[in-house]
């Protein structure tokens, strides 16, 4: 299907990435001191020796902008950027748009060893036109960046060796780095693992806490960063004061979510600005691709899509008893946080578009005409929503 060798081709569509990136770089939005302006001032706050770990003390009730200086995964990159580069648009949002390349790889290498090369090939091609990952990946926000380790943590999941499953676990810890958030991610992959195979349990554990370990070192604890967030993530489920928690609401919201998956990925984006919107042709295709039988590698994956999106939607940071009633310490969704599902979507995606060409090629072509247009379309106008919003700062 593809004329000259896949390093050649790998070549142009990271090459077409990094340009539609740099192109179309959001950068700082500073309106109402948004998170972005909290990261930089941690940065800062580096490069001017103002950070003494052990000297953070926090006391209830905690306010969400105290999670920042607990990032330090995203923090020293940013400060980095900095200090070599100063501050610009580009600068800031160097380190998420270098993670937004890393994640192209590894959705080459997941897509070649869940399917085949013309999959890795167009997935990989598709992903470097992602509007969301394009725009999402521009912003200086650490949401990219637990994305990326996710992804990776994937690939190394999909290795047979041990060593892999020891860089999955400390993928998850670099992940942790970022945000609380990968702590649900590691008990996701723990089931995994020990699904796959139990023995893989010990090394995937040994492999997060390798990481996590460093937050005793830095702190005196190693759940610091994990009671501050869920200190300030607090979501009743219950209102009845039963002390239960609603399985049936949530198997309800599992099986709508099932239906309008890949809608609220693409059409559900309000954070940054309302009325940015998706391209539904990824939606589609995705859906198509998710419906082909694949091998075990590919079943992984989309276990992992679906899991992934509960996870996003329902998994807990904590659990409190207040009042005589369970409380629900739950993750804040948010759109950007599905930036860890722009893989798996991306490579679904690929899936579906060649299916519809091999068993239609002229409705293969349509299909991709239409997604490049649509994508276009989203892109240009998102973008200038965003900027827009810059301009109210």
């Amino acid at each position: 299907m593809f004329l000259i060798s896949d390093k050649k081709l790998l070549a142009i569509i990271v090459l077409i990435a990094i340009a539609l990136r740099v192109f179309y770089c959001v950068g700082f939005i500073g309106k109402n001191l948004q998170d972005d302006g909290v990261y930089i001032t941690e940065a800062q706050k580096i490069l001017d020796g103002r950070v003494h770990f052990n000297k953070l003390t926090f006391e209830k009730p905690l306010n969400p902008i105290e999670q920042f200086p607990l990032r330090i995964g995203f923090n020293y990159p940013l400060a980095l950027c900095i200090k070599l580069f100063g501050k610009s648009d580009i600068s800031l949002s160097l380190f998420p748009i270098l993670c937004s390349i890393v994640m192209l790889f590894t959705t080459y290498k997941i897509a070649l060893i869940s399917y085949n090369r013309t999959t890795a090939l167009m997935a990989s091609g598709l992903f470097a036109i992602f509007p969301f990952d394009i725009l999402w990946s521009t912003r200086v926000l650490s949401d990219e960046t637990v994305g990326m380790w996710i992804a990776l943590a994937f690939l190394m999941f999909l290795g047979e060796k041990t060593k892999h499953i020891i860089l999955c676990g400390i993928c998850l810890g670099m992940a942790y780095l970022n945000k609380s958030i990968a702590i649900p991610f590691a008990a996701l992959f723990l089931m995994l693992t020990v699904y796959k195979k139990p023995i893989n349990a010990i090394y995937f554990v040994f492999g997060f806490c390798v990481v996590w370990s460093l937050e005793y070192w830095l702190y005196g604890s190693m759940f610091y960063h994990y009671r501050v967030d869920a200190s300030t993530n607090v979501f009743k489920f219950v209102k009845d004061g039963s002390g239960e928690i609603p399985f049936g609401y949530i198997t309800i919201k599992f099986a709508h979510y099932l239906i309008w998956y890949f809608e609220f990925l693409l059409m559900g984006v309000k954070e940054a600005t309302e009325g940015m919107r998706g391209d539904l042709a990824f939606t589609y295709l995705a859906i198509i691709g998710m419906s082909i039988r694949s091998n075990k590698n590919g079943l992984f994956l989309l276990i992992f899509t679906i899991l992934t999106y509960l996870i996003l939607e329902i998994a807990p940071i904590g659990f409190a008893i207040k009042n005589n009633t369970l409380v629900w310490e739950r993750i804040i969704s948010q759109a950007r946080f599905l930036t860890v599902l722009t893989v798996p979507l991306v490579i679904f995606a690929a899936v579906g578009l060649i299916q519809l060409y091999r068993r239609c090629s002229m409705l293969g072509i349509v299909a991709g005409i239409l997604l490049l247009i649509t994508s276009y379309y989203s892109l240009t106008t998102n973008y200038h929503v965003l900027i827009l919003e810059k301009l109210r700062k």
